[in-house]
């Protein structure tokens, strides 16, 4: 109809002499707008749709009555019944770990928290640096790292002759580990041919209490020796830093004791105080020698095998077999 119209509006113009390039520019305009005006009208139809089905969801969502009803859940809820999610998320399929386990199967014992009664972890106590923070310095001024062997890549197949016995020291202290720090020896000494794999076993310890979070030290017997020479001569005010982390350490390990130089007044007189000072505070002490008894008597002297060797307070483990380095 709209068609007809602007055909017989272009009739009457040209029969008033109106030229054709008018009347055919009239004619386009008209038809432009009529194409606009039904755009115009599609569009509210569209939007009367949109209300209406807005109208008719809400009027789902709320009951007959008006109340508003709990929206439905497709993957919770089907035909009005609660049922099961069928798909579990890939955290619930994880079974928990339990960070205390995990030497060799065995319970370990929770560390406890490093929270210093003083500054309570702040470093700071009455304005100056705490004794906790100088402790920790004090341990990485001496630069000792530990040899990086676990128990978890101990190869026991490795002692041929003597497997039954390195089972059982390795199982003594895995046991150790997860008692730590309530356990009833403080000293521990493994002895035992070179290459029989004290140093290793001593290693695996060390790491595993410092995995647990407790201050370990590991030094060679030169390096001890070292720490308590430079005590006995030094002038400076931070002499005592060396010693002072070999006596608090948790666990001090001293490894190949009787390969260092003795020393006239240092090598047997710090050893003795520092293994007797650490008994007294219940603090635990690993050391790895060539030597048996009777060898460390007639090197260091009575005095030192006694506590080296008491029974209330030492165990020793005696690695025997070849040369597992060759």
């Amino acid at each position: 109809m709209a068609s007809e119209l602007m055909q017989k509006v272009g009739e009457l113009l040209g029969m008033a002499g109106v030229d054709e390039e008018i009347i055919k520019s009239v004619t386009e305009k008209l038809a432009d707008e009529k194409d606009e005006i039904q755009e115009g009208e599609t569009m509210k139809k569209e939007e009367k749709v949109e209300v209406q089905e807005a109208a008719d969801v809400k009027h789902d969502i709320k009951g007959g009555d008006g109340t508003e009803q709990a929206p439905v859940d497709g993957n919770i809820n089907k035909g009005g019944e609660k049922i099961e999610s069928e798909e579990k998320s890939e955290e619930q399929e994880k079974a928990p770990v339990d960070p205390k386990t995990n030497v060799g199967g065995i319970q370990v014992a929770e560390a406890e928290e490093a929270v210093c009664e003083k500054c309570g972890d702040s470093g700071i106590f009455e304005g100056y640096y705490c004794e906790c923070v100088k402790k920790r310095m004090a341990k990485e001024s001496i630069n000792s790292p530990i040899p990086p062997f676990t128990f978890e890549e101990s190869d026991l197949s490795l002692f041929r002759k003597d497997k039954e016995l390195a089972e059982r020291a390795y199982e003594t202290m895995r046991i150790f580990c997860a008692k730590f720090p309530h356990t009833k020896n403080v000293n521990l000494l493994f002895i035992g041919n070179a290459g029989t794999g004290k140093t290793f076993l001593a290693s695996c310890v060390a790491n595993e209490l410092e995995r647990q979070g407790r201050n370990v030290l590991f030094l060679s017997a030169f390096r001890f020796n070292d720490i308590c020479l430079k005590y006995h001569t030094s002038f400076d005010n931070a002499r005592t830093d060396g010693l002072n982390a070999v006596i608090d350490a948790e666990l001090l390990v001293i490894d190949d004791l009787g390969t260092e130089s003795i020393l006239k007044n240092v090598t047997k007189e710090y050893l003795y105080t520092v293994i007797s000072e650490r008994m007294n505070a219940g603090r635990h002490t690993i050391i790895t020698t060539n030597l048996n008894e009777s060898m460390l008597e007639a090197r260091y002297g009575e005095r030192i095998v006694s506590r080296l060797f008491t029974t209330r307070a030492c165990l020793t483990l005696a690695l025997t077999g070849e040369d597992l380095r060759r």
